[in-house]
């Protein structure tokens, strides 16, 4: 995953959620990562589904979303919709 044109990091973070799921502290995200320095105004990280804290909400065949939050609240910046294909 990239995130471009994010800020030096403020205690920012990146969350999975259901495309569905309304991010807040009532629906905890799928997994998640505070985001690091950015390299040319880009943070990268390589996402792997079995480091998932919720692995039953992580499907094959479904639509999630990745949320960027400043602080470490709820303050969405930023969300991008992906579908994972079955095998």
């Amino acid at each position: 995953m990239k995130v471009k044109n994010i800020r030096e990091p403020q205690d920012d973070w990146i969350g999975l959620y259901e495309e569905d799921i309304q991010p807040s502290e009532g629906a905890p995200s799928i997994w998640w990562i505070y985001t690091s320095e950015p390299e040319d105004g880009v943070f990268s990280h390589r996402y792997d589904p079995k480091d998932n804290e919720y692995s039953e909400r992580y499907k094959e065949n479904a639509t999630y979303k990745m949320v960027y939050f400043y602080r470490s609240g709820y303050d969405v910046v930023a969300a991008k919709a992906f579908k994972v294909k079955g095998s």
